[in-house]
């Protein structure tokens, strides 16, 4: 689903729904039966001023909080996947940081 005005483009939003179990929403491409598999990307908008969209990814909280799985595939008959994590460049200030932190307990894990 594409809109594009002269102001502003189109917003679109996949919801599941709510319950006393909530809708879990799933996206998943093709798989390749001799070649390439399908590929996900998602990604934010550029600017030329200002600031560009940012992507969020957050798991639930609850009981136990939920799980942000980020894995690589495997290699079958070659190199296995890479993860890579990054920040952005700049070209007239400081580069952008990668942080990662761990949550705090009452026991270690």
């Amino acid at each position: 689903v594409s809109m594009h005005t002269e102001f502003s483009g189109g917003d679109a939003e996949l919801l599941a729904g709510d319950g006393h179990c909530g809708g879990s929403l799933h996206v998943k491409a093709g798989c390749g039966s001799q070649f390439s598999g399908g590929s996900i990307s998602l990604g934010a908008g550029d600017t030329k001023e200002g600031c560009g969209g940012g992507v969020c990814i957050d798991s639930g909280s609850g009981g136990s909080g939920g799980l942000i799985h980020l894995s690589a595939g495997c290699g079958l008959q070659d190199d296995g996947g890479t993860v890579l994590i990054s920040s952005g460049s700049s070209s007239t200030n400081e580069g952008g940081s990668v942080c990662i932190h761990s949550g705090e307990g009452e026991a270690s894990g």
